[in-house]
């Protein structure tokens, strides 16, 4: 794949486009990549609140523990945003 991964999945999930990033990962993108920010599409979709597509990308193997640049993570982001139905199932995929 190439450098620009990352930002091809970031933009994919901040348009809720679950198909498109189906694409990008059944051609082999890495679903953690992150984009020039260190955000991958988990950190887009946590903070749109797309509750579809965080699942999705968990369902895929997202990291909810991954940092972005400033150090958050989308497990952080959806504490923040009291998204606790997401924090739990962030936390259920850590014991797994």
């Amino acid at each position: 794949m190439n450098k620009f991964e990352g930002v091809e999945l970031c933009l994919c999930a901040s348009c809720g486009d679950i198909e498109t990033l189906n694409s990008w990962l059944a051609a082999g993108a890495d679903i953690n990549q992150q984009d020039y920010g260190g955000r991958t599409a988990l950190h887009i979709a946590v903070e749109s609140r797309n509750k579809q597509l965080i699942y999705y990308l968990l369902g895929r193997g997202a990291d909810p523990d991954k940092s972005d640049y400033f150090d958050l993570t989308p497990l952080g982001h959806a504490k923040k945003l009291n998204l606790q139905d997401l924090v739990i199932k962030m936390k259920k995929r850590e014991v797994q």
